[in-house]
């Protein structure tokens, strides 16, 4: 199969895109502006009064997405496998709830609350 040619606006078009592509973004600084400070979600995910307080707001609100994402959002913070055997879980139990192919039961969520407290 022999080469083609490339059309001259098809290489105008790569030239184009290979200049924006060397356009360079600065950064903001923050530090220069007054009340923004760099912000770690995992630091947040970790503490368990605000967990607690964020489900007891999702049960409240009867929102069980909110829940799940929640819990995703702490087991992302921790490890996964540690977290189901500190809940007394098993590992598939886990995973399917977190990826929707579950709906988890009372007991489950229990063991899960009780695993993110102990």
């Amino acid at each position: 199969m022999a080469k083609r040619k490339t059309s001259r606006r098809r290489k105008r078009l790569l030239q184009n895109i290979k200049k924006h592509r060397e356009i360079s973004v600065k950064p903001i600084e923050l530090k220069k502006k007054k009340g923004i400070s760099k912000m770690d979600p995992s630091k947040i995910m970790v503490d368990e009064n605000f967990l607690v307080y964020a489900l007891l707001e999702c049960f409240k609100d009867n929102d069980p997405d909110a829940l799940i994402e929640i819990l995703d959002g702490y087991i992302a913070a921790c490890n996964k496998s540690n977290f189901a055997k500190k809940a007394d879980i098993s590992r598939s139990t886990l995973y399917d709830m977190l990826h929707g192919k579950k709906n988890p039961t009372l007991r489950v969520l229990t063991q899960c609350i009780h695993g993110l407290v102990s």
